[in-house]
């Protein structure tokens, strides 16, 4: 304290003097902050404040109002511990003085036991100072009582204090000497006032020497010793030695006036040292250096000889109190027998224990009472001939609460990995960090991919959520969390509001710990304090965080199994129907095959579908065209009458699904007719039949609609799976049976309807390559090839043939064009490659008997067998060509003669190969005189060698004769008449 009265006297305001004051306190007793409280009209308010800029200031005002109301001094060891307060605070020592009525002087330290009986003594004289200097400023009656007040509580605190206080001037005589003093030294009261101490209390062989130095001190030559050890002689001449702390005091003007020094005796420390010898000062040196609670004991009778201060804090007790007990009495009573077995095993074997025998835990006890779990190491060994135990005592409460926790971690992380889904898991971490690890609160966040934020899926407890509220969504680079997730990196703040990213800086919460759970979120543990984290506790929520992440992972792994599973399993349940009416299908397959008329292909499709427990009803119906509705051509199962009550016309609005498959010509499904029954009335009707899935299915040929095949059943989502792929397949087979028959019976009948169309469409080549070159085209033939395209001979009137070669070339439909005959009716022979007019009637079953165009339309004629629905045919030719219409229709009636189905006859006996090389033998003019192509002209075209082809006319040449012979002969016996 090199100018304590100077910078308080100077000081220019009481604003100064309180900044003045707490300063210097810190500088005379020590300690983490110093405050210095202002009564206003009976409130204690803080007016000055000496601590590290990044405390806070403590919630600790109730220590400073018990002082300010008991005008009495307070030294508090450990104020977590004092049932009189109730405070959290980051503090554990406090040692206040009153200011006389002006206020309170306050010092706080961070650790236990921080203030001894000395800082005591030095901050009471302190205090009285300033009040005086308090009570000077402001002046007035008030201010003399205050004075009084205070300098009489100092006194009175001196007067009790457990130290000496001694205080001289710059002469060195006694101007202050306290009760502690005059018993140590044998004096009675007012007897040491007045005399000079270095006469009267210090022997004569260092008075001279400790006198030159004290007035070297006064004179400011050197600065006072803080803290030293010197003997000092009591009125009966005994000597004792005594431990100083010296304050050097000044005046107003920076004159040194004397000094203030407080004393412990240590003589007793002193003598036990000289017993022991050099060994056990090297010893006890580093016993006081040790940080650790050291109780050293004799090992034949467990008394306790010596303690380092750490033992003093550690039990709350001075030395003096703890030294000549036994070692037992360190422990709970009620176990002495344990604890003197264990001291003794302990002395045997050595080493460090924290268990009895029994394998409950050691305690110590405090001289509060309070049970401390400890660890114990112990040395034994030999001072002076006498064996000494150091038993080293290490608090490790903080140690079990982390293994504690960390057991508690164990078993959580046992059971996330038996709970469900992500979000249970989610529940269970923050069960986990608010039970086991007992902090406040807890939230788990996971990545929402759709989204692309952090989203809170669970958090906890419910009394945290009334501080902190709901937690928020955290959108991408918003907040530190996002930051965690991404770097994949723990964050830990003492003191989250300071943070840069921080997403509300007026956050309730102050210590946060945020780690990433893998790729799946983040966990977030906070509390309302600052700097409440250790790096126990971020070890176990990282921990906590690791485990979660692999727990998350492995559920995700086994959703997607058993996910995968249900598939496999929902997958076989399929393909096992499947199956089931696979086989169905291949008898609806084999009774398609073996009908000879769509009537029969119809009936059998629909009963073998019934067959089959899936399906409960089936229907097959075509469009009337007349009436514009699906008509009803076949049936089988449990369901007609359905058909009487359902509107099948194609203009309701509330299309059944077999009419809105004839609108679109694309299967139907309906999983569940159960919903929106009040918009479609057919559902209805369908469900008081347990009708509860529908299927409708097209029957398209070559994009022409021939009817549609509806399935009912009575199980809801029954058309799933591979299902409707295999319904659709079985549709394009009944549309192929269909047309199949319906060809063959065209082929087979002996009479037919000729229409005659004309189309004035671009699209079709006869009339573009008329209009295109001016000429007259007529169809002479058409021969089907093996490789699906199709040779067409035309014959040319009133035009160039070049012309129409050159168009047809230039066409893509037309691979190539050849100029058979060039008289004046020349022969052309076209290859098309894509369908025309005459293939896609063909592929209907419809037969072109004749083709002709010129600059104004192309005319077709077509015969149409008497089972063909004429509409169809019409559509067939309107669907290709939009621009055309039928013009003529006629009945072509069968003729009585057997010799007109001659040349049907022939043909049905010639492999179509073999018709295929005489039509067009016979269409180049092979069989002319003289000949317009040769054999090995015609055998190059068809890639074959000439004797091939030579072999195929003869054995057509062979059929031909045969058919023409026996008919001859059947003739010959129906008339037997000459004529």
């Amino acid at each position: 304290m090199a100018a304590v009265r100077t910078r308080i006297e100077t000081a220019s305001s009481l604003a100064e003097v309180y900044r003045a004051t707490v300063d210097i306190a810190s500088h005379l007793v020590g300690g983490d902050a110093c405050d210095l409280f202002v009564d206003r009209d009976g409130t204690l308010e803080r007016e000055a404040r000496s601590a590290p800029e990044a405390a806070a200031p403590s919630d600790d005002q109730s220590v400073a109002e018990l002082t300010h109301q008991s005008g009495t001094a307070l030294r508090i060891d450990d104020v977590g511990r004092d049932d009189r307060f109730d405070v959290e605070s980051d503090y554990r020592s406090f040692l206040t003085v009153p200011l006389g009525s002006y206020g309170v002087l306050q010092c706080r330290h961070r650790d236990p036991g921080a203030f001894d009986e000395r800082a005591l003594g030095l901050a009471v004289v302190f205090g009285g100072y300033v009040a005086r200097e308090l009570d000077e400023r402001t002046g007035g009656t008030p201010g003399a009582s205050a004075d009084v007040r205070s300098v009489t509580s100092a006194a009175s605190l001196l007067e009790l204090a457990d130290v000496m206080v001694v205080a001289l001037d710059r002469d060195g005589r006694i101007t202050f000497a306290n009760r502690e003093t005059r018993e140590t030294l044998g004096y009675d009261e007012d007897v040491l006032v007045g005399r000079d101490w270095f006469d009267t209390c210090l022997p004569e062989e260092c008075r001279a020497a400790v006198h030159d130095v004290f007035e070297r001190v006064m004179a400011g030559e050197i600065d006072a010793v803080g803290r030293y050890e010197s003997r000092v002689v009591t009125a009966e001449g005994e000597v004792r030695v005594v431990e100083w702390h010296n304050t050097v005091l000044h005046d107003a003007d920076g004159t040194v006036t004397g000094t203030l020094s407080c004393g412990l005796d240590v003589t007793g420390r002193e003598e036990r040292e000289r017993e022991l010898g050099a060994p056990w000062k090297r010893y006890r040196t580093l016993l006081q250096a040790a940080p650790d609670p050291i109780f050293v004991a004799d090992a034949e009778t467990g008394e306790i000889i010596e303690v380092n201060e750490a033992a003093e804090a550690f039990r709350g007790q001075p030395r003096e109190e703890i030294v000549g007990r036994h070692q037992r009495e360190l422990h709970p009573p009620e176990a002495e027998t344990a604890y003197c077995d264990l001291f003794e095993r302990h002395i045997a074997e050595g080493g460090t224990k924290r268990r009895l025998p029994d394998g409950s835990p050691i305690y110590a006890v405090t001289a509060d009472g309070d049970r401390i779990p400890v660890e114990i190491s112990v040395e034994t060994i030999e001072l002076d001939g006498q064996t000494v135990v150091y038993g080293i005592f290490r608090d490790i409460s903080e140690q079990l609460a982390y293994e504690r926790a960390l057991t508690g971690i164990n078993e959580a992380a046992g059971d996330l990995f038996e709970v469900g889904p992500p979000s249970e898991i989610a529940e269970r971490i923050v069960e986990t960090v608010t039970d086991v690890l007992d902090l406040t609160g807890a939230v788990v966040y996971f990545v929402d991919e759709d989204e692309g934020c952090l989203c809170p899926v669970a958090y906890g407890p419910s009394e945290a959520v009334d501080v902190i509220c709901e937690p928020p969504v955290f959108e991408p680079g918003e907040s530190i969390a996002w930051q965690v997730f991404v770097d994949g990196e723990t964050a830990v703040f003492d003191d989250v509001r300071a943070a840069e990213d921080v997403y509300n800086p007026e956050t309730p919460i102050r210590s946060e710990i945020i780690v990433p759970l893998g790729e799946y979120g983040v966990l977030m543990v906070g509390e309302t304090e600052t700097a409440a984290f250790d790096e126990r506790a971020v070890d176990l929520v990282e921990i906590l965080g690791s485990t979660a992440g692999v727990a998350l992972e492995r559920a995700e792994h086994e959703q997607h199994l058993e996910k995968r599973t249900h598939q496999l399993e929902r997958r076989t349940r399929q393909l096992e129907r499947a199956e089931s009416i696979n086989t169905h299908i291949r008898d609806v397959a084999r009774a398609v095959v073996q009908s000879t008329t769509r009537r029969e292909v119809e009936r059998a499709v629909c009963a073998e579908l019934v067959e089959t427990d899936s399906f409960a009803f089936a229907w097959i119906g075509t469009v009337d065209p007349v009436d514009d509705r699906l008509e009803p051509r076949a049936w089988a199962g449990e369901g007609r009458e359905y058909l009487d009550c359902v509107s099948l016309s194609l203009d309701d609005a509330s299309a059944e699904p077999s009419v809105r498959t004839a609108l679109t010509g694309e299967p139907t499904v309906v999983e569940n007719t159960a919903t929106d029954m009040a918009r479609e009335a057919w559902r209805s009707a369908a469900l008081r039949l347990d009708l509860h899935a529908v299927m409708s299915v097209p029957l398209v040929y070559q994009e022409t609609l021939l009817g549609v095949l509806t399935i009912y059943s009575t199980s809801q989502s029954a058309f799933s799976g591979i299902l409707p792929s295999v319904l659709t397949e079985l549709g394009d087979l009944i549309a192929h049976a269909i047309t199949a028959i319906e060809r063959k019976q065209a082929l087979l009948a002996n009479h037919a309807t000729e229409l005659d169309f004309e189309i004035r469409d671009r699209g079709c080549l006869f009339l573009r390559f008329t209009q295109e070159t001016g000429c007259v085209i007529e169809l002479e033939g058409i021969v089907p090839q093996s490789d699906d395209s199709s040779l067409v001979f035309v014959r040319v009137r009133n035009g160039s043939a070049g012309e129409l070669l050159d168009a047809a070339e230039a066409t893509s439909a037309i691979e190539s064009a050849r100029l058979i005959e060039s008289d004046d009716e020349s022969l052309v022979q076209l290859r098309f490659v894509e369908p025309f007019i005459a293939s896609v009637l063909a592929d209907q079953g419809i037969s072109v008997r004749n083709i002709s165009a010129d600059g104004d339309a192309c005319r077709v004629t077509v015969g149409v067998p008497p089972s063909f629905d004429i509409r169809r045919a019409v559509d067939v030719v309107s669907n290709t060509y939009p621009n055309s219409q039928l013009v003529a229709k006629r009945e072509r009636t069968p003729s009585a003669d057997a010799v007109e189905a001659l040349p049907r006859r022939v043909l049905e006996k010639l492999t179509p190969r073999q018709r295929e090389v005489l039509e067009v033998a016979y269409l180049r003019g092979y069989f002319d005189s003289p000949k317009k192509a040769s054999g090995e002209e015609l055998a190059a075209e068809f890639d074959f060698s000439p004797s091939a082809f030579h072999r195929h006319i003869r054995a057509a040449e062979r059929k031909l004769f045969e058919t023409v012979f026996e008919n001859e002969t059947a003739v010959s016996q129906d008339d037997p008449s000459p004529d």
